[in-house]
């Protein structure tokens, strides 16, 4: 069984066959579903076993490519488009994560070979030379990667300017990374007061992306977003909202009492909005 980056939570599972007590193989290059990178891999024994099971080796091998296979992978690692993330203002990764030829590596072992022949073919008038000729193979590599940055910078300016440009700026906050989530703050606005609340924001990870997204999309409403707990009597008060982040377990809502309860703790509350990213509370007297 395994998964890969490309379907998350796919889980494929396939039959092994019978093996020798020396082992066996399973030839997954029909196989449709083993492509890409893969997240996770195991094995799965259904059955009571009248004794433990010993796995001793589990080895994947990749058949050798041939040139034209590596030419195309080279291509493809040189080629490869890298989209926006959360990091790409301080961070580029320059290739894919699963490149045979990483760019940088590439250009780095393609100075260092070439200053290694030139000093070879020139060894008896190496002094003579200097340092230019080798100061001329670093930058001609520097030009190589950062004209392939600036072909990534153009596709990204493409890229931006298909999802942005002739938008207002709530179809521009949609389009974004965070735009279903910014849909659900949306949802969450309406139910709030026009004068800025206390909004109480509880998550798995308070610290975290969400949360954080979710501070600064309810502005100008006071948020505070370091919960990662219900809050008791003691830290809400009547009239203050409580915005809970999905998931969180073990929160359990009673509609009869309109009670908020977690771990002992009960919260009086109404509630104003449910979704599948969350829902949103009302702190309630007594």
């Amino acid at each position: 069984m395994w998964e890969t980056f490309a379907e998350p939570g796919a889980t494929r599972q396939r039959l092994l066959p019978s093996a020798d007590p020396d082992g066996g193989m399973l030839d997954l290059s029909a196989e449709p579903h083993w492509q890409g990178r893969i997240s996770g891999i195991g094995l799965l024994v259904r059955g009571p076993l009248a004794k433990p099971l010993l796995v001793r080796q589990l080895e994947l091998r990749t058949p050798p490519l041939t040139t034209a296979q590596l030419l195309r992978q080279i291509a493809q690692d040189w080629t490869t488009f890298e989209s926006w993330s959360q990091r790409s203002i301080n961070f580029t990764a320059g290739a894919p994560l699963d490149a045979l030829f990483p760019p940088v590596v590439t250009v780095a072992l393609w100075i260092g070979f070439s200053a290694l022949l030139y000093a070879l073919l020139t060894l008896p008038n190496c002094a003579a030379q200097g340092v230019v000729p080798y100061a001329a193979l670093f930058l001609l590599g520097w030009l190589a990667l950062d004209l392939r940055w600036q072909w990534d910078l153009g596709q990204r300016l493409a890229q931006t300017m298909n999802s942005f440009a002739g938008k207002d700026e709530t179809a521009r906050r949609l389009a974004a990374l965070d735009g279903d989530f910014y849909r659900f703050l949306l949802d969450i606005r309406q139910r709030l007061p026009q004068q800025p609340a206390r909004v109480l924001i509880v998550s798995n990870h308070p610290s975290g992306f969400l949360a954080g997204r979710a501070r600064y999309h309810l502005l100008p409403h006071n948020s505070y977003a370091g919960l990662a707990q219900l809050p008791d009597q003691n830290q809400a008060r009547a009239g203050d909202y409580v915005l809970i982040l999905a998931p969180l377990t073990q929160v359990r809502y009673d509609r009869e009492r309109q009670l908020l309860e977690r771990g002992g703790v009960q919260l009086p509350a109404e509630m104003l909005h449910v979704a599948e990213a969350g829902a949103l509370f009302r702190v309630r007297g007594g």
